[in-house]
């Protein structure tokens, strides 16, 4: 019997049925797999299909030249920016109870 401070996990649904089918590991894994292949299919659409060059005033950045380089540099772009948050967090995080006046 779980005592008052148990929690179930997020999985289970209040009625205590079968889980969600979208928090099962079944669908997590597909979802990855899913990702995966738009990212494969990505890389192939610009290996196949190669950008012409830039019409535009802009100048092109020849250390991204290479097959890949733009889906290769938005990943590590959302990879700096989460670790950022991360520090980001921990610079600006206040403790639970700051707005409440009953603890002052």
């Amino acid at each position: 019997m779980p005592g008052p401070g148990h929690i179930k996990p997020a999985s289970t649904p209040p009625s205590g049925g079968s889980p969600l089918f979208w928090v099962s590991r079944l669908a997590a894994r597909r979802v990855l797999i899913g990702l995966h292949l738009a990212a494969v299919l990505a890389v192939l659409v610009e290996w196949l299909i190669p950008f012409d060059t830039d019409a535009h005033a802009v100048e092109r950045v020849h250390a991204l030249d290479f097959t890949g380089s733009y889906a290769a540099y938005g990943f590590f772009s959302c990879v700096i920016l989460v670790l950022l948050g991360l520090v980001l967090r921990r610079l600006v995080m206040r403790p639970e109870n700051f707005y409440r006046e009953d603890d002052k």
